[in-house]
């Protein structure tokens, strides 16, 4: 399952890996835009009891023009629900215009190696390591009929056991370093308290980080100026990039602080929860960035995940799916839990596709060198945020409701039923 090259360069993510894919369970449904109906008994093991009326009254998700989407938001979350609560304080956030993208997986990104290299460590870390080039077929690839993909990838960096410096650049986008402190612990330890700064108001409280005291909102405003003047423009400048977790972990004490940035693109988050078919595994979070500091203003460790994209923009988008019309479906969709599903965070964003399917065959691997990735802008309704989830995996367990803004198409992730 993992290559010998893949697990030189992030040897801390098989175990890691290996517990998400076990809690990942993906299911859904998909319809034309034309008959997006609530047949609640179509879905079986998840949604029954859905009424005649309701779905009569709630017959098909509605398309309205851009311009009409925000007085409609407004109009949705003053609504009243029995089979779902909106969290306290709720807002969406809407654009006045949006551009349809498609996404492509970077090419030879590994050419950047030495320049980035030259970023993240000191002249004096790289005097005592050889970057190196190294070209190979990794064995997880596959192609579009599910047999092994003969593309060979490259990739630019080190890994030294005895000076305990870790980095690599894959050509399709995959960026990864380590420093010393984290070269064997990777940063992972006991969530001591948890903040995702969308939802969390209180900011304040300090936390003793070596020798001096940090907060949650101090810790998230050095790493988005990090993000702002260091990552973003020499490593991904087509996105934005803002911090949204803050977690601080540690066995008795804060021992270190983990970032969580996602990305965004015309103003629209490149949704970073839907899992993704990879080389490794079903993956969560691609679209996340993870940083890691002992100091809380150095970074010691960082990953991108499996990957990263550019956007190919389109045309100027019409009409989105109204999401007046998409509460009132999934109203009258989800209507089997004991209590309410809790809505935390309601935005659009950019899904990208290929995504994980049952028939693996006829999708391309997302991760795949220079692939085309279809986009689609999407309603996003998370269930339980992070900062309220019990997992060790950051968005691993992440619950969440999707409905395609462009076609009307609904997938979900549940996890286990409540």
């Amino acid at each position: 399952m993992f290559s010998e090259t893949y697990l030189r360069r992030f040897p801390y993510e098989k175990t890691v890996m290996t517990m998400a894919l076990a809690a990942l369970l993906l299911a859904g449904c998909a319809e034309t835009p034309e008959d997006v109906k609530s047949r609640a008994e179509e879905r079986e093991g998840l949604i029954s009891g859905a009424s005649s009326e309701t779905e009569t009254h709630y017959a098909e998700i509605s398309f309205v023009p851009v311009s009409e989407l925000a007085a409609d938001a407004e109009n949705a979350l003053a609504g009243k629900y029995s089979n779902f609560k909106l969290r306290e304080g709720l807002t969406v956030e809407v654009n006045d215009e949006y551009i349809h993208c498609d996404f492509k997986h970077r090419e030879n990104f590994s050419q950047n190696g030495e320049r980035l290299a030259k970023l993240f460590f000191s002249e004096e870390e790289l005097s005592k390591v050889k970057i190196e080039t190294v070209t190979e077929r990794l064995t997880g690839f596959i192609d579009e009929n599910g047999d092994p993909d003969p593309n060979m990838v490259t990739s630019s960096g080190f890994r030294d056991e005895d000076e305990k410096l870790h980095f690599y650049a894959v050509d399709n986008g995959q960026l990864v370093f380590m420093k010393p402190q984290f070269f064997e612990t990777f940063g992972i330890a006991p969530v001591i308290a948890r903040y995702n700064l969308d939802i969390d108001k209180e900011l304040s409280e300090s936390y003793t980080l070596g020798e001096k005291e940090i907060t949650p909102a101090e810790a998230a405003e050095n790493a988005q100026r990090w993000l702002d003047e260091v990552y973003k423009p020499q490593v991904e400048p087509e996105y934005d990039f803002k911090v949204e977790r803050v977690y601080f972990c540690g066995e008795n004490e804060t021992e270190n602080i983990h970032i969580y940035a996602y990305k965004t693109y015309n103003g629209v988050r490149l949704d970073s929860l839907t899992p993704r078919l990879t080389e490794h595994m079903i993956s969560g979070e691609t679209e996340t960035l993870e940083m890691v500091t002992d100091n809380g203003v150095d970074y010691g460790w960082l990953s991108t995940a499996d990957g990263t994209v550019v956007p190919i923009e389109g045309q100027k988008v019409e009409k989105l799916a109204s999401l007046s019309s998409v509460l009132g479906y999934i109203e009258n969709t989800f209507t089997d839990f004991n209590e309410p599903l809790s809505i935390d965070k309601i935005q659009l964003v950019y899904i990208i596709e290929p995504m994980y399917d049952s028939e693996l065959g006829k999708k391309v691997r997302y991760d795949t060198v220079g692939s085309n990735s279809k986009g689609s802008l999407a309603w996003q309704l998370v269930i339980d945020a992070p900062s309220k989830e019990k997992s060790p995996i950051p968005g691993a367990l992440q619950k969440y409701i999707l409905v395609n803004a462009e076609t009307g198409e609904l997938q979900y992730e549940f996890g286990e039923k409540s």
